[in-house]
């Protein structure tokens, strides 16, 4: 599989996962509105009370949702983009820009990223980092989403 190839392919990736991230969104956006206009407007117990009424709530949950998503996918492009210029002898992305990506959020795309590209394997800075980064933040992405009412929708 040529670079170019790989290219084509990560695009029609990411556009069908727009398609279904659309879709799933669209369809939560439709439950709340229906859970909305049936008058419960009190957080479950288990929720984490930012405000005091749950759409606001649901509004946080979604943006950090979106937060989570993007900067995944973002990380997973900047692996595979550095792999290519790597191989193209271009200028690269640094290593603590791609650290950075990671540690702010990025870890499971740069995981991901590694894996799929085969790039940064041999480092030890991310052979030991960025799998540590991943636990650490799903770990943290599953408790602080969960207390943000997900279980809410359902």
């Amino acid at each position: 599989m040529t670079i170019d190839e790989f290219v084509q392919a990560l695009r029609e990736l990411l556009k069908s996962a727009a398609a279904g991230a659309c879709a799933v969104f669209r369809f939560i956006g439709d439950m709340m509105i229906d859970r909305a206009s049936s008058g419960r407007t009190a957080l479950p117990s288990n929720s984490l009370k930012l405000f005091g009424n749950i759409t606001a709530n649901r509004i946080v949950f979604f943006l950090l949702a979106a937060y989570i998503l993007f900067i995944n996918i973002f990380t997973f492009v900047q692996f595979a983009a550095d792999k290519d210029k790597a191989k193209r002898k271009e200028i690269r992305i640094s290593e603590n820009r791609l650290m950075l990506l990671c540690a702010i959020g990025g870890a499971a795309g740069g995981m991901l990223g590694m894996m799929t590209a085969r790039h940064k394997t041999q480092k030890r800075k991310f052979a030991i980092g960025v799998p540590v980064l991943m636990v650490i933040q799903i770990c943290l992405y599953c408790f602080v989403l969960g207390f943000m009412g997900f279980w809410a929708f359902f």
